[in-house]
Parts: C-alpha cells; sequence; structure tokens
C-alpha cells in the first residue's frame, strides 16, 4: 500500500504542475499579446508581492522558454518575474 501512496501523491504533484505551466503559459501568450498591439497600451502585472508596470513595449522581455519575464524600469532597475507568480493582467 505504501508504494501506491507514493505514487498517488507524485501524481498529484505533477497534476497541479502541469495546471501552474497551463495557467502561466497562458499569461505569457496574453503577455506577448499585449506588447504586440498596436498601438501599444501600458499594462500592469500583478503578482501576490505588489505589481510591475509595463509602460513601453521596450522595457518587457520574454525568456526563450516563457517561463521568466524582464521587466525594465525608468530608472535603470529590473523585475525579474517567474510566469507562476503571476495573478492577473490589467490594461491601463
Amino acid at each position: 500500500m505504501r508504494g501506491y501512496k507514493r505514487f498517488a501523491i507524485n501524481a498529484l504533484i505533477w497534476c497541479v504542475r502541469l495546471d501552474l505551466n497551463q495557467y502561466a503559459c497562458s499569461m505569457i501568450e496574453d503577455i506577448k499579446r499585449l506588447v504586440k498591439s498596436n498601438p501599444f497600451k501600458s499594462f500592469s502585472i500583478h503578482l501576490a508581492s505588489g505589481e510591475v508596470v509595463v509602460t513601453s513595449a521596450d522595457t518587457i522581455s520574454i525568456s526563450p522558454k516563457g517561463d521568466r519575464i524582464n521587466v525594465f524600469t525608468s530608472d535603470g532597475n529590473f523585475h525579474l518575474i517567474n510566469a507562476v507568480q503571476i495573478t492577473e493582467l490589467e490594461v491601463a
């Protein structure tokens, strides 16, 4: 019975990860659409720890794997965002 429980727990963890990855992928696709929109409209990326405002298409980059986002600020700093941390997108 012990092996079955371990298998069930591992399967549950895998399903949760799969759901998070699918959610993150859909958020990344939404961000790509917002960045490519013409004319560009600034938008906010809401996280559990706050929000990050994207003011220009030139200030955001998405990693090739699509799991991380860099948003650069006007003062030279940047926010490194893991895609699974995104809770909501809001167009200004």
